[in-house]
């Protein structure tokens, strides 16, 4: 929260992390709107769907809730009412607080869900504050630990799913179908007044909620029972579900290039109907991982993993005498996925020691699930020098409490609001923000050094730019950094050009600013100062007598805003300056020592298309160096996702691109882009980067939303990033989704592709001679009937002449 040193102070604060206690942040405050694009990263320790952590899942969710603080003290909230003011606990200002203080006396008092897996831990009680994880049921902050250990839950929670990432993408369905967002849960309500007696508890199955026991009776009064209740769903919209990335174990589960592991949230149209104008919310990042095992097979009906046919793994396989974890093993058969029988465990377990007279060191493998199991990896009995006979084992380290294991993290409170009223229909807001916090790799480890989140950000003319970056106070007075000790601190200033004329400051032509360099542009045309032309150098001979001067040093410049954003807003993210009524600036700016640790602006309407680089100032050192990123406003769609071998999309208006498990092998940071083009019925579509590499036989699905035009045949054309003409592609659908018309194709290739359409000549010359056909067919139906002389015989014509 606010520890001036770099590891946690108090574990059981807020939240069971299960984490170790450095790698936080310092608390700060941002500000989020309904429809919002906020980039959410993260890594994972212990790394994610690899072969060392075969099963993995990442579930995000929010909860908001106008009491929900950061708190003034690392002290952990009381339980007692008496320890707080006004013996309110919710309303003390002075402890943090997410979970409220009724949702965790009703996880006391509710029963523990009998059904779980337990493995074989011997937990402490009945209620729902006990877990595998957490046998003693230790209290942090007012989280329920059942709550927090399983999902889907079974009763209503304060929390909102927003996207879940596995590595079974075949369970989305159900999840999503599971999700409380879109699913009523229920529970048990006692008659007001009852009081649970001795070691009841709260029933979870309708069943027993309803029987006698759970009934309230006063004489002389009606007899009142507990009730099954079932809430609505929680009225958020179904979480998106999506599979999980492969990441790799103790490098902070980076995802395996330049990125970290990124889901960009929209933020869901929440307030209105929950009734409220602005929501005091947290995000919570939960990251199960599970070895060996699944803890539900992938498909119930053919569930098999090896040779080994299993079914949930629930509470049929714990402890058979509930006994301690060290030598009471789980009854789960490990055992058989090594190729073993019951006869070579059978010594590990009590009963059977008792009755066949073994003991598990001499006589089992011990291949179990227990704590710490003493392996017998050869199978053989062996003779030492003495004529013992003893096992070969090795000792395995494993807890049962963790294995499985649910991690979890959580943000500082942020107020989430209504869209702002400038923003339009269909106009895209997306946030930048600062990563990462003062100090070098070491000593921010491992959380990380600063960077720009997003490092590149993409919008359109007519989308919004948000700026917010939170910064802090209280980081470690040791950490290296510029500006006052112990503060974080972030600006957003355009870079200028290469410092040198043909020098080797790298630029893109494309880009205005270098990236490579370490100046700032003028972010204000100076007033009363031209900007020199600087030309430093000696001057050389020419062979013809003359003296040339040798122009070396580029000359400062000025940028204009960034995207065609106001003036007075380039000005403002780059040197703090405050907005308001007056817009004074006092105190010490040069490091934005007495800058706020908030850096909040409202949204920026992007007007000029361009790519823009741009740097933070203080931070831009050799203890935080390259604290740089770029802006580009396209004219276009641009959209990125990181795709890997378990597959995935990337999804504009324009179109798709979509993998299925196994078309990669590696993961790479794949782009859809789109461009205007003359001479094509649909944009022009660049799929990045250069050099994908596809599995044999592998291919990706392309959808590209094109104008269909009567009496022309569309056709989809390809050009690879080193080619120089475009080729026609086979094998096209060309279909209508969401009323658009759509042309999808199989590719196996990055490059360039464009819907283009021809004249259709059968269909134009049917038409052709449909119309000459009906033209001389009303010709001569007119001369029958104007220019033909009627026959006298006719007596309809002689009725006529008469």
């Amino acid at each position: 929260m606010n520890e001036a040193n770099r590891e946690r102070n108090n574990a059981n604060r807020m939240f069971d992390s299960q984490n170790n206690n450095r790698g936080g942040y310092n608390v700060g405050k941002i500000n989020i709107y309904e429809n919002e694009i906020v980039p959410l990263a993260w890594t994972n320790q212990h790394g994610c769907n690899g072969p060392d952590t075969k099963h993995c899942e990442v579930i995000v969710q929010a909860m908001c809730d106008p009491l929900m603080r950061d708190g003034e003290t690392t002290q952990r909230i009381p339980e007692n009412p008496a320890q707080c003011q006004n013996f309110n606990c919710d309303l003390d200002v002075k402890y943090g607080r997410q979970e409220s203080y009724a949702w965790y006396q009703q996880c006391k008092q509710t029963e523990r869900n009998q059904g779980l897996f337990l493995a074989s831990q011997k937990l402490k009680g009945t209620d729902a504050t006990k877990t595998r994880q957490n046998p003693a049921g230790n209290r942090y902050g007012y989280e329920c630990p059942e709550e927090r250990d399983y999902y889907p839950y079974w009763r209503p929670t304060p929390w909102r799913d927003v996207v879940i990432f596995t590595n079974d993408p075949a369970k989305c369905a159900k999840y999503q179908a599971e999700s409380e967002n879109v699913k009523p849960r229920s529970w048990c309500e006692l008659p007001e007044g009852f009081e649970l007696k001795g070691n009841q508890r709260i029933p979870i199955d309708k069943e027993k909620c309803e029987s006698d026991e759970f009934s309230l009776s006063e004489e002389g009064k009606n007899t009142t029972h507990a009730r099954w209740m079932t809430a609505s769903p929680n009225g958020w919209p179904a979480p998106d579900c999506i599979a999980s990335e492969v990441t790799r174990p103790n490098h902070l589960g980076l995802i395996g290039h330049r990125k970290q592991w990124t889901y960009n949230w929209q933020v869901p149209e929440v307030l209105k109907t929950e009734g409220v104008p602005e929501a005091t919310c947290v995000l919570r990042f939960r990251y199960n991982i599970t070895n060996d095992y699944d803890a539900s097979p992938p498909n119930a009906e053919t569930a098999a993993y090896d040779t080994l046919e299993v079914g949930e793994m629930d509470w049929k396989y714990n402890s058979a005498n509930g006994g301690n974890a060290n030598n009471a093993p789980s009854t789960w058969p490990v055992w058989e996925k090594y190729g073993l029988t019951d006869e070579d465990v059978k010594c590990s377990f009590r009963a059977n020691q008792n009755n066949n007279n073994c003991n598990r060191e001499e006589d089992s493998r011990d291949y179990v699930f227990r704590n710490n199991p003493q392996v017998d990896v050869d199978g053989r009995v062996h003779t030492d020098s003495n004529g013992n006979q003893f096992r070969l084992k090795l000792q395995l380290a494993i807890n049962t409490a963790q294995y499985s294991r649910t991690f979890q993290d959580r943000t500082h409170t942020f107020q989430m609001h209504h869209q702002p009223s400038q923003v339009g229909e269909g106009q895209k807001m997306m946030m930048v923000t600062v990563g990462g916090k003062r100090g070098n790799i070491v000593q921010t480890f491992p959380g990380h050094e600063y960077f720009m989140y997003p490092e590149v950000t993409h919008l359109k003319v007519g989308d919004w730019w948000k700026v917010e970056i939170s910064g802090s106070d209280t980081n470690p007075n040791n950490n290296d950094g510029q500006g006052r000790a112990g503060t974080d601190r972030s600006n957003i200033c355009p870079l200028k050009g290469s410092n040198y004329v043909g020098g080797q400051t790298w630029s893109d032509a494309s880009v205005v600013g270098a990236i490579g360099n370490n100046y700032p542009a003028y972010v204000e045309r100076p007033e009363g100062y031209n900007i020199p032309e600087i030309t430093q150098g000696k001057p050389r001979t020419l062979q013809n007598g003359d003296t040339e001067a040798v122009t070396c040093n580029a000359p400062d410049q000025f940028v204009a805003p960034m995207g065609g954003m106001p003036q007075e807003a380039a000005s403002a993210i780059c040197t703090g300056k405050q907005q308001g009524s007056h817009k004074q600036d006092y105190g010490d700016m040069e490091e934005l020592d007495d800058m706020g640790t908030n850096l909040n602006y409202d949204p920026i309407q992007m007007t000029k298309t361009g790519c823009w680089s741009y740097v933070s100032t203080r931070n831009n050192n050799f203890s935080n160096r390259c604290q740089k990123a770029t802006l580009c406003v396209d004219e276009g769609q641009h959209a990125e996702n990181d795709i890997g071998q378990n597959g995935g999309a990337v999804t504009t208006t324009d179109g798709w691109l979509a993998f299925t498990e196994g078309t990669l092998d590696k993961i790479y940071a794949v782009t859809f882009e789109s461009f205007p083009s003359d001479d094509s019925v649909s944009p022009m579509i660049a799929v990045n980067p250069e050099g994908i590499e596809f599995a044999d036989g592998e291919s990706a699905e392309l959808g590209i939303a094109y104008e269909h035009r009567a009496m022309r045949t569309p056709k989809v054309m390809f050009k690879s990033h080193s080619g120089s003409d475009y080729e026609k592609l086979d094998d096209v659908e060309f279909t209508t989704q969401n009323g658009q018309t759509v042309a999808i194709v199989q590719i196996a290739s990055s490059g360039f592709y464009k819907v283009q359409d021809d004249v259709n000549v059968g269909a134009v010359a049917g038409i052709v001679i449909a119309l000459v056909f009906l033209i001389v067919s009303i010709s001569t139906a007119t001369y029958y009937r104007c220019c033909k002389k009627p026959a006298s015989s006719d007596d309809y014509t002689a009725t006529i002449q008469a």
